[in-house]
């Protein structure tokens, strides 16, 4: 295919877009401290329960939506071994971000300990296919549907 071009935000293929909305930025956590698995809409003036990401199948000019999630369980040991080491290096060094960085570091391991949760590696996002012309008002919908769940896109990790 010689019709195939890639940008900083999207792919143009012919007179189509495939534009990657990442929902998880490691960078910066903008998720909710709790996301449930559906919302309370209001209808004739009773509650019903829908799913969270209903919204995906009413898309505006989006031809193709897909929800991507990706979770993977690690080997917990030797992600905790990796863990330690690196609170370790981070506690060698006298300069405050790394005492910081430490700090964060045996809070997650403490909270592992007395919760016995898991730690996972993940990736949630949406793949839409539309015209050229339609990505900002596709875009505009995705950010405000996605900020009524208390979900912030992305914005460094466009097009990962």
């Amino acid at each position: 295919m010689t019709n195939i071009k890639a940008s900083d935000e999207y792919l143009k293929i012919g007179d189509r877009v495939i534009r990657s909305y990442p929902l998880v930025d490691i960078d910066e956590i903008n998720l909710p401290s709790q996301v449930k698995p559906y919302t309370q809409m209001n209808i004739n003036g009773y509650g019903i329960a829908t799913d969270l990401f209903s919204f995906l199948t009413s898309v505006p000019h989006a031809d193709c939506v897909v929800f991507n999630q990706v979770v993977q369980i690690p080997n917990q040991r030797k992600l905790l071994r990796k863990l330690q080491a690196k609170a370790k290096r981070h506690g060698s060094m006298p300069d405050p971000s790394n005492k910081i960085a430490k700090e964060d570091i045996e809070e997650v391991l403490d909270r592992l300990a007395v919760d016995s949760t898991q730690l996972v590696y993940c990736n949630f996002n949406i793949l839409v296919s539309c015209p050229v012309d339609k990505v900002t008002p596709v875009t505009s919908y995705l950010e405000t549907k996605l900020y009524e769940c208390g979900i912030m896109l992305s914005r460094t990790a466009y097009n990962q």
